[in-house]
């Protein structure tokens, strides 16, 4: 759960979650069998579904659908990164994520389980 000073968000994403799967897991579990992904905020919420499907929930419980269907390609993903570090190596140009950028999200990472754990919101300062 993350707090800042005009709004509290709550995000949870699992590739492990059991609860709402539509049918039993197959012996390898790979990123695309995650449930989905939501976001809430206090004005909306955002919901990704398994099957790719975006929307935004509003607090009348509306829900409007921004794409029926989302591609990710995993595997594109990573030599796309991969590539953009040799790049960055061979040219000295800054990489597109800082070590600062992963510390922040670890640190975010950390704090909602400590969230969780104590049952309190965490407060950031907007950068």
């Amino acid at each position: 759960m993350l707090g800042y000073r005009d709004y509290v968000g709550l995000m949870d994403m699992s590739w492990a979650t059991r609860r709402e799967l539509s049918e039993p897991l197959p012996s390898q579990v790979l990123p695309d069998h995650k449930e989905q992904l939501i976001i809430e905020g206090d004005k909306a919420s955002i919901k990704l579904y398994k099957d790719g499907r975006l929307s935004i929930i509003d607090n009348a419980g509306v829900e409007t659908v921004y794409a029926e269907r989302t591609e990710l390609n995993y595997e594109d993903s990573h030599r796309k990164l991969q590539s953009h570090f040799i790049e960055c190596l061979n040219t000295g140009a800054e990489f597109q994520t800082s070590g600062s950028d992963n510390v922040k999200t670890l640190r975010l990472v950390f704090d909602t389980y400590e969230s969780a754990t104590h049952h309190n919101v965490k407060r950031y300062v907007q950068e």
